[in-house]
């Protein structure tokens, strides 16, 4: 889905209902934004508890990953969970 908006004199976007309503962003969701080396932006919304995230890098034991390792697997990780959503 490819949807265009435009930024306000403020700096505020807003998120087309589209959107929102696939992600389900409701008023109130608190998101996080995350800006790739290739310069693309991800939005992630802020759900669930902190334990949600256990286990999302990896067992330990595995060599340390690089700053850009940790953010592709983030970035990755959260595409798939978004991924998922829209099939449930």
């Amino acid at each position: 889905m490819l949807e265009a908006t435009t930024i306000s004199t403020k700096g505020q976007l807003t998120i087309p209902s589209q959107i929102r309503d696939q992600l389900g962003l409701a008023p109130g969701t608190k998101v996080r934004f995350l800006v790739d080396d290739d310069g693309s932006l991800v939005l992630f919304p802020i759900k669930g508890k902190l334990e949600d995230l256990y286990g999302l890098l990896g067992k330990s034991g595995r060599k340390a990953l690089s700053n850009e390792e940790m953010k592709e697997s983030i970035r990755k990780a959260a595409v798939e969970r978004v991924m998922r959503h829209d099939r449930s």
